[in-house]
């Protein structure tokens, strides 16, 4: 049989990665064939309780078939977003989109390390 691996990009905030995780455990304990990579933007405005309270959480999903990947955050790629947001009104999206190239690049990294492996 062959495994899977799923990629889950919550929206930032901590109610849609306490969900996201929760979805993930669930998954992964129906089938162990199945692996799952959250992986988790940090918004501009995270401030530390968010930080411990998303620690807190993961060390409670600790499963060998579930990883976290803390993109990177960019600064300026934040600066930008909000820049335009106050044009649309739309911090989150334009957010979410200057995170595309980290979520890119990681999954390229993961599938070349499928492929070599």
């Amino acid at each position: 049989m062959m495994a899977a691996e799923l990629v889950f990009i919550p929206s930032p905030g901590m109610g849609h990665l306490a969900a996201t995780v929760e979805m993930a455990k669930r998954r992964i304990g129906r089938d162990h064939r199945l692996s799952i990579t959250v992986f988790m933007m940090k918004t501009p405005f995270d401030k530390s309780k968010v930080i411990s309270t998303t620690q807190s959480l993961l060390l409670k999903a600790a499963e060998d078939r579930l990883k976290f990947v803390h993109l990177p955050q960019d600064d300026e790629a934040a600066a930008v977003a909000e820049l335009r947001s106050k044009n649309s009104g739309n911090f989150m999206s334009e957010f979410v989109n200057m995170n595309k190239r980290h979520v890119r690049d990681h999954v390229t990294k993961m599938l070349i390390s499928i492929e070599s492996g």
